[in-house]
């Protein structure tokens, strides 16, 4: 078709630049892919270690949403960071075989936690040798999305209290007196063989990070597909052209189906380039069906930028200005949608504003992919919705566009 080989030979005329992006989106694959870590490492929880004050005026007032209490004891200046209580220094004690200890200020947790650099949050009574059984309350808080890799720690924290009491109650049964040192001591003894508690990696950190760089790429190829698209459209809407084109047997409806074939091409094209590059650095994930999803993804992203690049081709007036839009609007669009930094960094203003953008959705689709919610497939059907909305009015609005700017020139 003369529109689909015009398409292609207005590409050829600036191979340098598409170049020049097709070698940043293969260098940023290979980055992406010598970041991945081995989802094998086993590793101990981060977490800081505070005591609290339980006395039982603290016991009866603390919230009963595992999440307040932190904010409440810390409100209340109930936390401390020493003890001369021997069993809570044991139980400290036994604490770090299964938690790497963080020096995080109290002020700091949220942040903290938030960011992952703690996963956790674990408080102990300071004075747990003095406490009824009932009484004998510790907190691990956490941010964690999913906390099921925190139950062994809870698991092995009640583990050493009910010990303690279980040993206390038969030694005094027993008439045999043993200071509390010694108790932890005989403590600590018995569950030598079980107090070292590995984790393996709890999220799937080979498939985050091919999530982060499929989101990557929706910067590249957007720059890509709007500096091409937008000037093969520009080079077509010339009075001359289109003039040419009036005259001639090949009527401009077939020219613009040739066309819309060529830009879908190419962003086939560029999608399989991202796959290639995602089995070179994450063969065994981009062999899976979050690979086909992820890269299904993409191409569904690339049909609505497509048509806003065909529009946007069509209003500029200066061929200089469509290497700048391509830039800024790829550079803008990165920055607001998280297709740089992940979304949960960002404020909520620069999320809302990202909207507007259809990589912010694509971007969703991504998250969605790597989290797993439960209500995952529902979000991610609203989410393609959006690109197809967008795709519709950005087409609409490119065929109107196209016909007033073919009938002013004819």
């Amino acid at each position: 078709m003369m529109g689909f080989r015009l398409f292609f030979k207005i590409i050829k005329s600036n191979i340098v630049a598409v170049v020049a992006y097709l070698t940043i989106l293969i260098l940023s694959g290979l980055i992406f892919g010598l970041s991945t870590d081995n989802n094998e490492t086993e590793f101990k929880l981060k977490a800081p270690i505070f005591y609290y004050k339980a006395t039982e005026e603290t016991l009866n007032n603390l919230p009963n949403e595992e999440k307040e209490i932190f904010t409440y004891l810390v409100e209340n200046d109930l936390l401390v960071f020493e003890t001369n209580d021997p069993i809570s220094k044991s139980l400290y004690e036994y604490s770090l075989n299964f938690l790497e200890h963080k020096d995080v200020e109290p002020e700091n947790i949220v942040e903290a936690n938030y960011t992952q650099i703690i996963h956790g949050t674990l408080i102990l009574p300071n004075n747990l040798s003095t406490l009824e059984k009932g009484d004998a309350k510790y907190i691990f808080h956490t941010y964690f999305k999913e906390l099921a890799y925190a139950e062994p720690v809870k698991a092995a924290l009640n583990k050493y209290i009910n010990t303690y009491y279980n040993v206390k109650e038969t030694y005094e049964l027993e008439g045999i007196n043993y200071s509390e040192i010694e108790l932890g001591q005989k403590i600590s003894n018995s569950l030598k063989k079980e107090t070292i508690i590995t984790f393996e990696n709890p999220e799937d950190i080979e498939l985050i990070i091919l999530g982060r760089f499929y989101s990557f790429t929706t910067y590249i190829i957007s720059a890509i597909i709007i500096l091409i698209v937008g000037i093969v459209i520009y080079e077509i809407k010339r009075s001359e052209i289109i003039r040419r084109i009036a005259i001639s047997p090949y009527s401009m409806p077939k020219l613009i189906i040739g066309l819309i074939f060529g830009a879908l091409v190419l962003s086939f094209l560029l999608v399989l380039l991202v796959y290639v590059l995602a089995l070179i650095s994450y063969t065994n994930k981009a062999l899976t069906i979050d690979g086909f999803y992820f890269t299904l993804n993409l191409w569904l992203y690339t049909l609505p930028l497509t048509t806003l690049s065909m529009f946007l081709g069509l209003i500029i007036t200066n061929i200089e200005l469509v290497s700048i839009i391509s830039t800024v609007f790829a550079l803008a669009q990165a920055f607001f949608s998280g297709a740089f930094v992940p979304t949960s960094f960002l404020p909520q203003s620069i999320i809302n504003l990202g909207k507007i953008t259809p990589a912010s959705y694509t971007i969703v689709i991504n998250d969605l992919i790597v989290e797993k919610p439960s209500n995952a497939s529902g979000e991610i059907l609203l989410n393609i919705l959006y690109i197809a909305i967008y795709f519709v009015v950005c087409l609409t609005i490119s065929i109107i566009a196209s016909k007033k700017i073919t009938k002013k020139e004819s």
